[in-house]
């Protein structure tokens, strides 16, 4: 049953949560995959063990993997039509509707340039967007009936004209407005004159008459804490880190930091007040106060929304963490304290990038316990549970890290808090070696995590974990979900067995990829020989067959079409009746023969499936050095696999094929013309094998060469008056005895 949610924590399980917190930074730090895998999770080199991983956190920026492909539109015409609309508005009057056209010029542009950017950092503010909108839409909102309106105007001349880079034209317009409710707007532009003209002294004494007059006003405050900080960048050196500050640069980042934190504190979750809170950061950190300047940035994560992610205040995070000694770390905790939020992200902080050592964790430690105490909501204390979790897992305590994962599924609330919670629970039950029930878990995820990303993330868990139990129509059905061609096409064509891909179409009847399927279920009983059922299972496919099979024709290298499956199924099956029912061997020989010689030419496009590999097996299997290659190190496969991989190239590979047709005509009617046939077309499947393709060539102990020349020689011997035994010296060199040949 669950706890209530303000329940405090027992005795015994401060305990336990105070020994991970001791013992558990031994483990090494958060395995990160810093590319975009459009290809595969199991064919790619550098694919990061998703069964290994902690969680993919919802704050790292490091962890963004796995994304499909994004349809990108050109956004452009919609806000220059959106611009339009809104100055047509403002020239008719019509100022409320000006306002609110310039809010979705505003948002759409937002979230246009974070589509197209595909960026790790936040989406732009709409400062970045245009710098002057918000006070646009201020003096907009602003007005308040006719008797305002030549203000108003006189207002936006002037913007204009500032925006346009005319300062002098737009100071003198200015000197005309001096009357509320735009006098505010107008002194705060003037002062923006004199800043973009470099007068900064004269800027400064502006904004200070402003914010005289009006306190409240944060983006005159952000603007006080902005010239200074000029002042320091102007006489700073170059370099990827700031170094600390001068003597005579120290009273300057002292004001701007006083004048950045004013207008944070003026607007904690606006983006003006969140970069603020950035540059107040700044500023400390070049004074070498890391612990007030690790505030500001936790103050920045602390107030992102879900799934949004702001690239500097990590970054500039992990390096106070990377700077700040034991005492920084006690005089932070002592700040934070009053600030859970900011308190519960230094830990995340800490757990993810901080560096691990037995005094500090016991510090740190400390610090979660006391946390504990003063804030014990339920959010906040699942949220630790789920930190400590990790920590025992990465310290190989998995049974401590399932009851504490457990304990912060139970705690936490609907949202990303309880799927990074279930998340942690599927990994220490996968570690225990409990996969039924840590792929239940995953499974969860897939159907309920809030965000995509999570939900992502758990359904390369849970295919890979499906692969690992060999349900491999569920490991198929995520793979195809998750557009992972080189995946679903390895498990369809090789290791799943037609009885599988049956299953995968009565578990899944109404998967968008059922024919697939069940054209790739034809192809592998075609492959076994079973022409009567691939017949019946291509047949069914009806029109789509056709339709999908000229998508991607099937063509030899010399331009000749290849047969499609349903027609091959249809010949061999008819070849092998007619065998079966032939009353003489010279009849069963010939349409054995027939048979053979249809696959010989088909070479290596006859049983290839073009549907499910759309052109990009050579891709997976050859050129990405694809789970065949088991000479490369670490790419060894179980004895299992290996055998189910063998058994594939030797199906797929029509040379192959034909290969063992023409030794059984040898074999069961010598006495027939097929025979010498046969084995002049036996060496040269042979001869072609080994340039087929790197796993035939890798298969170095067959000797292909060495049974060519075998072939060749005993067609000489046994049959010397065939047509065929000149060509058969020619290549095979003469006869030898068999016994001496054999040795």
């Amino acid at each position: 049953m669950t706890e209530p949610a303000n329940r405090p924590i027992s005795r015994s399980i401060r305990r336990l949560l105070y020994g991970a917190l001791i013992a558990g930074g031994v483990a090494a730090p958060l395995t990160a995959c810093f590319e975009l895998e459009y290809r595969s999770v199991h064919f790619h080199a550098a694919r990061p063990d998703f069964l290994r991983m902690p969680q993919p956190w919802i704050g790292s920026p490091s962890e963004k993997r796995a994304l499909g492909p994004t349809n990108w539109t050109d956004p452009d015409e919609k806000l220059r039509q959106l611009e339009r609309t809104a100055r047509a508005a403002e020239r008719q009057g019509e100022f409320s509707r000006a306002a609110r056209i310039w809010t979705q010029w505003q948002e759409r542009h937002r979230q246009a340039a974070h589509s197209a950017s595909g960026s790790y950092d936040s989406p732009p503010s709409p400062q970045e967007a245009k710098p002057s909108l918000p006070d646009r839409i201020a003096a907009l909102h602003a007005w308040d009936g006719p008797e305002h309106t030549l203000g108003l105007r006189t207002y936006l001349q002037a913007r204009d004209h500032a925006d346009a880079g005319q300062y002098a034209e737009a100071a003198r317009i200015l000197t005309r407005l001096k009357a509320e409710p735009f006098r505010t707007q107008a002194e705060y532009l003037r002062a923006a004159l004199l800043f973009h003209a470099g007068q900064l002294e004269a800027a400064e004494r502006t904004y200070q008459k402003l914010v005289q007059r009006r306190p409240d006003h944060p983006t005159a405050h952000y603007m006080l804490g902005r010239i200074p900080y000029r002042q320091v960048l102007a006489t700073a050196e170059e370099g990827d880190l700031p170094a600390p500050a001068l003597p005579t640069q120290r009273p300057l980042l002292r004001r701007a930091a006083e004048a950045y934190d004013t207008c944070s504190r003026l607007q904690p979750k606006g983006h003006l007040g969140l970069d603020a809170a950035g540059m107040a950061g700044a500023c400390y950190f070049r004074l070498g106060d890391y612990p007030q300047a690790l505030l500001r940035y936790c103050r920045q994560i602390a107030a992102l929304s879900a799934g949004e992610e702001r690239l500097p205040a990590w970054t500039s995070a992990r390096w106070c963490l990377r700077r700040m000694t034991l005492a920084d770390h006690e005089a932070f905790q002592k700040l934070a304290l009053r600030e859970p939020e900011a308190a519960a992200i230094y830990l995340d902080l800490n757990l993810y990038y901080g560096r691990a050592g037995t005094r500090g964790l016991h510090r740190f430690g400390q610090y979660a316990l006391q946390l504990l105490d003063r804030e014990p909501q339920a959010g906040l204390s699942a949220r630790l549970l789920n930190h400590l979790s990790v920590i025992e897992d990465r310290a190989g305590r998995h049974a401590n890290a399932h009851r504490l994962a457990t304990r912060a599924v139970e705690r936490s609330s609907a949202g990303g808090a309880r799927d990074q919670a279930r998340w942690q629970l599927a990994l220490a039950l996968s570690h225990l070696k409990r996969d039924r029930e840590a792929l239940e878990q995953y499974e969860r995820l897939t159907r309920e995590a809030a965000l995509p990303k999570m939900r992502r993330g758990a359904r390369e868990a849970a295919a890979v974990l499906s692969e690992r139990l060999q349900d491999y129509p569920n490991a198929i059905r995520h793979y195809l979900d998750l557009e992972y061609r080189p995946d679903y096409g390895y498990l369809v064509d090789c290791l799943a067995t037609p009885e599988d891909l049956r299953t995968f179409l009565r578990r899944y009847p109404r998967h968008p990829r059922t024919r697939l399927i069940r054209y790739s279920l034809g192809l592998r009983l075609l492959r076994t020989g079973n022409y009567s059922e691939a017949e019946k299972v291509l047949a069914s496919l009806g029109a789509w067959l056709a339709t999908a099979e000229q998508a991607y024709p099937r063509t030899s290298s010399r331009g000749k079409a290849v047969p499609p499956p349903l027609e091959t199924a249809r010949y061999l099956g008819q070849c092998a009746r007619k065998e079966a029912t032939a009353k003489t061997d010279a009849v069963r020989a010939h349409w054995a023969y027939e048979a053979a010689r249809y696959v010989f030419h088909g070479r290596h496009l006859l049983f290839y499936n073009s549907i499910l590999w759309k052109g990009e097996r050579s891709l997976a299997f050859d050129i990405q050095g694809g789970p065949h290659n088991v000479e490369q190190p670490g790419k060894e496969l179980p004895a299992s696999e290996q055998r189910k991989l063998r058994r594939y190239h030797e199906e797929h590979a029509a040379l192959f094929q034909a290969l063992w047709r023409f030794e059984r005509i040898v074999r069961n009617y010598p006495k027939t013309p097929q025979a010498p046939q046969s084995l002049y077309s036996a060496a040269l499947c042979h001869t072609f094998l080994a340039t087929l393709d790197t796993y035939w060539g890798h298969r170095r102990k067959e000797n292909h060469t060495g049974k060519a020349i075998q072939f060749y020689r005993h067609l000489q011997r046994e049959y010397p008056e065939s047509p065929l035994a000149p060509a058969a010296r020619r290549f095979g060199g003469p006869p030898v005895e068999a016994k001496q040949e054999a040795k």
